[in-house]
């Protein structure tokens, strides 16, 4: 008897394969649903094949280029009833961020209880998972089986949606299409409420995007969208997402507004927004804090005109479905010119900025290009540039920060070559002092010459005389003066010299009107409050009240001059000159010959 029944048993054994395979052919989703919690019975055939093809295979130890790790994701959830510790572990991704549940895409995990259910994500069978990672933040992903890529032979092409993306573990090595981008965040809020923030995307893809199964997460997992059937943004439109009532009342135009939960951190965050088969669409690194918006004023961060980097909107609540405003200015930066040698005259900027001699500065903003050129005075030639510009005689540069450098003269004269520069600093005009009293190479001094007037620039008050020692010797000018007359004769002071003035061999020293930094401007080495005007004249005169040199132009009477004075009044921003016919100065005793416009 009992061994009857043991052949019985033995029989209903021997049968069950051939009821299974019966099962799977004429019916492989009741097998499924039987024996697989739902998969078909071609698919629990199709991996029980390939599982039994790659344990075979005993040379395989890593899938080559040809294959994509496919994670065996897509089992439902263990039962809630299971309550082990490990398995609550696994589901609830202990430690790690919330992407780390790799079975459950970007749908919230519980954080606490003792039983977890996975909840399964809805895809269908042969959709591709993630693949097997773990990174620096926890992320945890399920085992994985290599299988040939999509697309290539053996392997139908990948499917619409993924069922769950992974955040990007090394923000160094993101990748991203810029399909669709984040276009405006308002992480601070509104002045109403702190949890009126949104977060505006932009489509720079070129065409309609269709927004189903895309996902956008923050690193610390507070938020999760998924967008669903029907969210869309048009080429080059926007589409925005808010939390709580935020821009409730605000008008937006047609712009799509959509609903989420969660809150950004107002010291930063990581946001990633992936497209339906995990490529990053855009990804922001603002963990260390955002680039812009101000929490104060409640201006937004938005995205630059060039959809590059990020700026503090222009306008306090930002510019929802509006293009962004076009954010500050650029910083100004200083552009610093010395000059090193004799014989230097100027040098003059374009845009302008710079024109002046021995020193001078600009400001310019970021990202302007200047052309500077020297300009040698008589009897003197550029060398080089020292800084930036070296080896070039016309300078073109960049300003993208403060920068300085130096424009390099060398005389022609011989004398010039002992003297340097010495008239460029408080140390040099000692040596010329110096030099004047010992007679070492100083001369008579009625050599020194009014070379250049100016009455008006860009100011009616940007007033200048300067004056130039066309010897081989230095002169010590200090007691000396310059005086003025009126149209009407009326005689004025402008400046009387301070002790240690003098002018180097071959140097210029200029006088100018201290009014709005116009001396400054041109780097005077004196100034005064008083100003020229048409029909003046100027003199002169050293320390005894003698008339060194004189120069007088347009019609007044009683003037100080030499001979006829030049007929012409300067216009603004036009100089009276003296001609330097060969090189040399002219010196006729004569106004209205020695001098021109320019």
């Amino acid at each position: 008897m009992k061994y009857k029944k043991f052949v019985a048993a033995a029989a209903v054994l021997a049968a069950i394969p051939a009821i299974v395979a019966s099962a799977a052919y004429f019916s492989p989703e009741a097998l499924g649903a039987f024996f697989g919690g739902g998969r078909t019975g071609e698919n629990i055939l199709e991996i029980a094949a390939e599982q039994s093809a790659v344990a075979s295979d005993t040379a395989l130890s890593a899938p080559d280029n040809s294959m994509t790790a496919i994670a065996v994701a897509d089992a439902p959830a263990p039962s809630a009833s299971v309550g082990t510790k490990a398995k609550k572990s696994v589901m609830k991704g202990d430690d790690g961020p919330p992407f780390g549940e790799m079975a459950q895409g970007f749908d919230a995990v519980p954080a606490s209880g003792d039983v977890v259910a996975a909840e399964n994500d809805g895809h269908a069978a042969g959709d591709a998972p993630a693949s097997d990672a773990s990174d620096d933040r926890g992320v945890q992903s399920s085992s994985a089986t290599a299988l040939p890529a999509p697309g290539s032979a053996g392997r139908p092409p990948a499917p619409l949606l993924s069922p769950s993306c992974a955040f990007p573990s090394d923000p160094s090595a993101v990748t991203t299409t810029k399909s669709v981008i984040f276009n405006e965040i308002a992480w601070m809020g509104s002045s109403s409420s702190s949890a009126d923030e949104w977060i505006e995307l932009k489509n720079d893809s070129g065409g309609a995007i269709d927004l189903a199964g895309w996902k956008l997460s923050d690193l610390s997992g507070r938020i999760k969208i998924n967008f669903t059937e029907g969210d869309a943004v048009p080429s080059a439109g926007l589409f925005l997402l808010v939390h709580s009532g935020a821009l409730d009342g605000i008008d937006t135009g047609a712009v799509v507004k959509k609903k989420y939960a969660g809150e950004l951190s107002n010291g930063g965050d990581e946001l990633a927004l992936l497209d339906p088969r995990c490529a990053v669409s855009d990804y922001l690194d603002a963990l260390n804090g955002w680039s812009g918006g101000d929490n104060k004023t409640k201006a937004t961060l938005e995205r630059d005109a060039d959809d590059g980097g990020w700026h503090t909107s222009a306008s306090p609540g930002g510019t929802p479905g509006m293009e962004n405003s076009a954010g500050p200015p650029p910083p100004d930066y200083a552009l610093t010119v010395s000059f090193s040698g004799a014989g230097g005259d100027a040098v003059i900027s374009d845009p302008q900025g710079v024109a002046c001699g021995a020193s001078c500065s600009g400001m310019f903003p970021a990202g302007t290009t200047v052309t500077l050129t020297p300009v040698a005075g008589r009897n003197a030639v550029f060398e080089s540039w020292s800084g930036p510009c070296y080896g070039e005689t016309v300078c073109s540069l960049v300003v993208e920060h403060d920068t300085a450098l130096a424009a390099n003269f060398r005389s022609t004269l011989p004398a010039l070559q002992d003297m340097g520069s010495a008239a460029t600093s408080s140390a040099g005009i000692d040596a010329v002092s110096a030099a004047a009293t010992e007679g070492s190479s100083a001369i008579a001094s009625g050599s020194v010459l009014i070379a250049a007037v100016q009455t008006a620039g860009a100011s009616a008050d940007n007033d200048l005389v300067r004056l130039i020692n066309p010897t081989g010797g230095a002169i010590d000018i200090s007691g000396w003066k310059l005086r003025k007359r009126s149209k009407t004769g009326a005689d004025y002071p402008l400046k009387t010299f301070p002790g240690g003035s003098g002018i180097a061999p071959g140097g210029s020293f200029i006088w100018a009107n201290a009014g709005g930094g116009f001396a400054e401007s041109v780097h005077a080495d004196v100034s005064s409050s008083e100003t020229l005007s048409a029909d003046n004249s100027v003199a002169l005169m050293d320390a005894s009240g003698a008339v060194i040199d004189a120069v007088a132009w347009g019609e007044g009477s009683g003037q100080y001059g030499e001979g006829a004075p030049y007929p012409t009044d300067p216009v603004p921003g036009q100089q009276l000159v003296r001609r330097s016919p060969g090189g040399a100065p002219a010196d006729t005793g004569d106004n209205a010959n020695d001098f021109i416009l320019q």
